[in-house]
Parts: structure tokens; C-alpha cells; sequence
């Protein structure tokens, strides 16, 4: 992805908003902080909190910096924020619309996803039905791999017992496919279906999502 290119995907937010979000997704990001009474320091954050005070409550933050120099000041005082690795934090601040950290050394083409597919179809022991759509974009490839790696781990927490063994079993055919909504996971006869916007940044907990929709349709 170019530079000019995911620079634009980017959203408008003020600057406490973005520090709170860097704070608890990444928090070793290095950030530049401009202060209302014209201090400037750069480090890491270190925590961010809630104080109730007389006048009501208030939003402080602790920094440190590369120097193990530390800074106590109000959120409310922070004018502008300044981020030097907008890459790693590219899902943050795009707000989703990028899918994954900005990476030029994680790589996946379209005819090395279907090989590695074919690979996973004799561990999950069922035919897998890979989409179409946003096969272009290399962060929705990688982001179709993870699907079905979660998938699989999520098989494996099921087919534990030989109950969840039995019902694994009995499908043939795994299709992926695009949602603008939720992750949906459905079964027709021997097919099962996983619908989920994997041209967003996918949820956290995908692989537990995964676990409990399946063991609602297997």
C-alpha cells in the first residue's frame, strides 16, 4: 500500500481521543505532545486516568521518555498530537478501514493463498471455498489467512470429545465470504458458510467468536 494511499484512510479525531486509543492498542508508539502553555515533549504513555476532583472529574496521563524522563500533565491541556510510526497504527487511526498494521515484510499473493488453502483443506478434513471479492487487496488475503487459521483452532477446541468430533465430521465444504455486518457462521446440510468483513480490520476475538457460532450449528 503507498504512502499517499493509506495516509488518506485516515480519520479526523482530536487529540485526546487518539491518545486514549494508542494507550490501550499499542502503547509502546512513540507520540510527540504539544501542550496549551507551548511545552513540547515526546515518550511513550505510560497510563491514563480519571481523577474526581472538588470541581468534577479530570483526565490526567503519565509519560516517559526515551531518556527515562517522566511527564505528569491533563489531557484537557494536550493541543496537538504528533504520531511517528503511523504504520503500526494504521488499523487505529483509520478506525478499521485499514485492516492490519502496515507491513512491507508479511506478504501474500493470490496464487500463494489458494496453494496454502489447499494445504489447510487436509487438516480441517473439508473442502474450502475461498471469495472473490477484495482478492486484490494483499491486506484482505492476509486478512482471509487469519479467518482461516482461527477457524481452525476454533475446530480444534470443538473436536476435543468425540461428540464435537462426530459433528465436525459430517461437514464437506467450508465457503468464506464477505458481510458488511457481523461474522455470520451458517450451515447448509453438509456446508458450512462464514460471512465477516474481512476488508475491516477483524475482530480481537475472532477464534472464540468462531467456536461459539459453530457449536450453534454443527
Amino acid at each position: 500500500m503507498k504512502m499517499e494511499t493509506y495516509l488518506t484512510q485516515f480519520k479526523a479525531n482530536s487529540p485526546q481521543k487518539i491518545l486514549k486509543k494508542i494507550y490501550k492498542q499499542n502503547p509502546h508508539a512513540k507520540v510527540g505532545i504539544q501542550l496549551s502553555s507551548g511545552a513540547y515533549v515526546e515518550g511513550f504513555i505510560a497510563h491514563i486516568a480519571i481523577e474526581q476532583e472538588s470541581y468534577g472529574s479530570n483526565e490526567y496521563i503519565c509519560m516517559y521518555s526515551e531518556h527515562d524522563q517522566v511527564y505528569y500533565f491533563s489531557l484537557n491541556s494536550i493541543m496537538l498530537v504528533t504520531i511517528f510510526q503511523p504504520k503500526s497504527l494504521a488499523v487505529t487511526l483509520s478506525e478499521g478501514t485499514i485492516s492490519r498494521p502496515i507491513s512491507e515484510e508479511k506478504s501474500m499473493t493470490v496464487l500463494q493463498l489458494k496453494r496454502w488453502a489447499k494445504e489447510q483443506e487436509t487438516d480441517l478434513g473439508a473442502l474450502i471455498i475461498l471469495p472473490s471479492e477484495g482478492m486484490d487487496a494483499e491486506n484482505n488475503r492476509l486478512n482471509i489467512q487469519d479467518i482461516i487459521n482461527s477457524l481452525h483452532v476454533a475446530v480444534n477446541g470443538i473436536t476435543k470429545d468425540s461428540m464435537g468430533r462426530e459433528a465436525w465430521n459430517a461437514i464437506t465444504e467450508v465457503v468464506v465470504g464477505n458481510t458488511e455486518g457481523t461474522l455470520s457462521v451458517g450451515r447448509s446440510n453438509t456446508k458450512l458458510s462464514i460471512h465477516i468483513n474481512y476488508l475491516k480490520a477483524l475482530p480481537e476475538d475472532l477464534t472464540t467468536q468462531l467456536e461459539h457460532q459453530l457449536t450453534n450449528v454443527l
